[in-house]
């Protein structure tokens, strides 16, 4: 049983779906099926706006929506929203270790482009990097514009997920749990990798 998301997360959920119903008289109801349909109203509004307020609410709000729909069709993950920077707001896996930044996704599919202030990036640990590379061989060539859509980034989630899942029974290791604790080690030791 998934725990509930904090409060500001629900709110923001709350509100994504209030926005895309309002906009395009479709309810979202938290499963991937709906992403192909924020995707749509992502498109049509960038396509009405360029205003920055605007288009930081949405990208919180379609954030919020997209990291629930991941915890739900994974069943698991936890938020970790410890900075004001939204973009630093990360899902973490607690089965295999994967995390994410749902708001920075967003807002890359917002502008089409890496937007590395945002952090879009999916992590895993540093052991894992060369199987997440060949995991995402295996998903084959992915045109850019498939690329920065939401249904896109949850399909190479599932699909890396699953994936390490599967790795983590082979080995024996599918009852270990990944405490937030243990996220933020792992992220200052390659932080420290990475300054040296």
């Amino acid at each position: 049983m998934l725990a509930p998301p904090p409060p500001p997360i629900q709110e923001l959920e709350r509100a994504c779906i209030e926005y895309v119903h309002r906009a395009l008289g479709i309810e979202l109801d938290r499963s991937p099926e709906t992403l192909p349909i924020l995707d749509h109203y992502l498109l049509k509004l960038v396509r009405s706006t360029q205003v920055e307020p605007i288009l930081d609410l949405v990208s919180r709000c379609a954030g919020a929506y997209f990291g629930e729909v991941v915890r739900h069709a994974m069943g698991q993950g936890r938020w970790c929203i410890s900075s004001e920077h939204p973009g630093e707001w990360r899902l973490e896996m607690e089965h295999v270790f994967l995390y994410f930044f749902p708001v920075g996704m967003v807002r890359e599919v917002i502008a089409g482009t890496p937007l590395p202030e945002w952090y879009g990036n999916i992590g895993v640990k540093p052991a894992e990097k060369e199987l997440l590379a060949q995991l995402l061989d295996q998903l084959g060539p992915v045109e850019e514009h498939d690329f920065f859509s939401l249904s896109m980034r949850y399909e190479i989630i599932e699909h890396l997920v699953r994936n390490l899942e599967a790795d983590a029974i082979v080995r024996g290791d599918w009852n270990k749990y990944y405490s937030q604790e243990a996220y933020e080690e792992a992220l200052r030791a390659e932080e420290s990798v990475s300054a040296s």
